[in-house]
């Protein structure tokens, strides 16, 4: 009962902090907008990993958005509904990627990245996400990272 009263006095610091109950969603301007259904299409198109959010970084990464990229991180956030936790150790960045992504339950607990932190918008969205985490995307549900259609 404690960490469950813990973690929820921990979300409405975070709501508070954020301010999250008056955010309206990220101002994307048109150029990026553009940018991000080039990222998302060649993620669907080029499925190169088979794990959603490495596609969309990728993606990201051809249209000169590197991993760490403010955009390349809220399209995997928005697109894939996973957020920064921490860096890769080194000798597993080949295979697993440079940043290891996470559901927002797990990011707003764990996350160490100040690339998630100092950006109010992931940190909101990921909030946002949480609220409707216990809902069924599809028959089954649907895991995290996973593409639009899987898990149906």
């Amino acid at each position: 009962m404690t960490g469950s009263k813990n973690k929820n006095s921990r979300l409405r610091e975070l709501i508070r902090k954020y301010d999250a109950d008056n955010w309206s969603g990220k101002a994307v301007p048109a150029h990026d907008a553009v940018r991000i259904e080039i990222a998302v299409q060649a993620a669907i198109a080029g499925s190169r990993f088979g794990i959603f959010q490495r596609d969309l970084t990728a993606g990201c990464a051809e249209i000169d958005w590197p991993h760490d990229h403010p955009m390349t991180l809220w399209t995997v956030a928005l697109y894939a509904g996973v957020f920064p936790v921490c860096e890769m150790p080194r000798e597993i960045r080949r295979t697993d990627g440079l940043i290891h992504f996470a559901e927002p339950s797990v990011a707003l607990e764990h996350s160490k990245l100040d690339l998630f932190w100092s950006d109010r918008d992931l940190v909101c969205l990921a909030l946002k996400r949480l609220e409707t985490s216990y809902l069924p995307t599809g028959p089954q549900g649907q895991r995290s990272g996973l593409r639009p259609y899987q898990g149906w």
